[in-house]
């Protein structure tokens, strides 16, 4: 399968973490860049990793499967109409707005062009495999409809034959065209938020041609602190948030950042760990780490502690010393199963 490129002189760095561990501060930080284009840091680059996404496609081509392709190639299609049309009228009660089309202007066109160029040709057929996906209301419909017209029950698609040897090009230039949208003649890179998962960051480069990943870490028990308190802008819904990151209950949130962290750190070169600890209390020393993975120089950082002041962020230092009764029994069991992960 062949891996060929769009020329980019302008470089993608994409920004990560174990939820709550930093990345926002590292993010102001590169904010302070010049020739760096950085969104703002609720904006994320789900377009990859989500359920359906990029991700899913790239393993159904690499896995050669035409059904799987052919599947994966649908998904995705679906996902985008879902993510990028307005929702509008009565579809607000039955549908989430994400209005991704707005955010990302030209979504639907390039994603047009990018199936047109991964598929060789589409034709009407019935197919087995799409059963499963139908509710018991289109079951039921389809079977009797099939009795009545004597015709068959399986659900009727538009089958894709994709060419797996154009995959990586057209993802490529797709990728770019989306997140180069709106650049200007001096920037050099674009910043992006978790388009990757931080663990095995580089397994994504192939879907770029210039591409870099920082990944950040803290403390895990100022992670769980965070986590499963509220903070104003930072964590605006412990309840929620607590669940999702398994703080609601220390065992969980033991194992769910075992989980993550089971396949270690990523050896690949553009990739570069940090920690939220040394970003505040070895300013100077990180700052200097970044610029030179980044390959800037010192003259870049243009407007320093503007967006990021390692002066302020350093009440978010040891958190864990200040919780309560309950916290602190959490706080001694994961001391006592992530030792390698309590820094201070």
């Amino acid at each position: 399968m062949k891996h060929g490129s769009v020329n980019n002189e302008i470089g993608i760095i994409d920004l990560s973490g174990y939820m709550f561990s930093g990345k926002a501060a590292v993010s102001d930080l590169i904010r302070e860049f010049d020739s760096v284009m950085t969104p703002d840091i609720h904006e994320e680059f789900d377009l990859i990793r989500i359920p359906g996404g990029i991700a899913d496609l790239m393993r159904a081509f690499e896995s050669g499967s035409l059904i799987s392709i052919d599947h994966a190639i649908r998904a995705y299609i679906m996902l985008i109409e879902k993510m990028a049309k307005p929702v509008r009228g009565w579809h607000r009660l039955c549908r989430y707005n994400h209005d991704m089309e707005k955010k990302l202007p030209g979504l639907m066109r390039l994603t047009d062009e990018m199936i047109g160029s991964i598929t060789d040709d589409t034709w009407t057929m019935p197919w087995p495999y799409e059963t499963t996906g139908l509710s018991c209301f289109m079951v039921t419909r389809k079977k009797i409809m099939a009795r009545i017209f004597g015709v068959h029950s399986w659900p009727t698609v538009a089958f894709r034959l994709g060419n797996r040897d154009r995959f990586y090009p057209a993802i490529r230039k797709y990728l770019s065209d989306i997140l180069l949208r709106s650049v200007t003649p001096s920037t050099r890179f674009v910043v992006t938020h978790n388009a990757f998962e931080p663990y095995r960051p580089s397994s994504f480069f192939v879907l770029f041609d210039r591409v870099k990943s920082i990944v950040v870490d803290r403390d895990v028990r100022d992670i769980y602190m965070t986590a499963s308190t509220y903070s104003h802008g930072f964590n605006d819904m412990p309840g929620i948030y607590g669940k999702i990151s398994g703080a609601h209950d220390h065992e969980i949130f033991v194992r769910r950042q075992k989980a993550m962290r089971r396949l270690g750190r990523d050896p690949h070169h553009d990739v570069l760990y940090l920690y939220f600890e040394d970003l505040v209390e070895d300013y100077q020393t990180t700052v200097c780490k970044i610029l030179n993975f980044i390959g800037l120089e010192e003259s870049n950082h243009v407007r320093p502690r503007e967006s990021f002041n390692p002066d302020v962020s350093r009440k978010n230092l040891r958190l864990w010393r200040h919780a309560n009764a309950d916290q602190m029994r959490a706080i001694e069991y994961i001391e006592k199963e992530l030792p390698t992960l309590c820094r201070l």
